[in-house]
């Protein structure tokens, strides 16, 4: 399957070890703040899970991560709910 949410640049921290010992918490917490505070999807609501990921992983586990908008700035990022959801991220459903 060829997806174009792999062609995108992403920030290089998620391949440290750092990152990847902590994402799986941090993304049910991004989850869970989405569920409490957004009950309904609506479009951009992406970037406020991106946010709120962004500031968990600065927060709780000085991890400076740049979120897919920061690392594409030219690229409308709307439609990544199937393609992020094959990158295992949690809060999918938030992305419309």
């Amino acid at each position: 399957m060829n997806s174009h949410f792999s062609e995108l640049n992403h920030d290089p921290i998620e391949y440290t070890v750092e990152y990847k010992r902590v994402i799986a918490e941090v993304n049910q917490e991004v989850d869970r703040f989405m569920q409490e505070h957004h009950k309904k999807v609506f479009l951009g609501a992406c970037h406020i899970a991106w946010a709120a990921k962004k500031r968990i992983l600065k927060n709780k586990h000085n991890i400076d991560w740049k979120t897919p908008k920061e690392m594409n700035p030219r690229v409308f990022l709307i439609d990544l709910k199937k393609r992020s959801s094959e990158r295992g991220e949690n809060y999918a459903k938030w992305i419309t």
